[in-house]
């Protein structure tokens, strides 16, 4: 059984695409494959120094900014003041219950 096309003129059917593909796709340098390198490790590098310095703000802010705010917050005193004048507007005027402000 032959077929319609010989082998020679689907090569020489094909032969001008692939050329053009060829010229068409840069050959890569070396000077390019050493600024990939170069690049990749850069940003590889970064990548670190940037964990490294997200991990020291946590240790430092767990270490010492969030104790002293804790012993801050827990050494206040809550206790207030209160004279005889406020305790008598307090009882005399109470504040109406919320069921009834609504």
């Amino acid at each position: 059984m032959a077929s319609p096309l010989s082998d020679a003129a689907l090569e020489s059917t094909f032969s001008p695409i692939s050329s053009e593909l060829s010229g068409a796709v840069p050959a890569i340098s070396s000077q390019d494959t050493q600024s990939i390198l170069w690049l990749s490790a850069y940003l590889v590098y970064s990548i670190v120094y940037l964990l490294q310095r997200i991990f020291f703000w946590v240790i430092s802010f767990s270490t010492y900014t969030l104790p002293t705010w804790l012993f801050t917050l827990f050494s206040t005193s809550l206790t207030f003041t209160m004279n005889f004048t406020t305790l008598f507007v307090l009882l005399a005027f109470p504040p109406p219950p919320p069921w009834a402000i609504c």
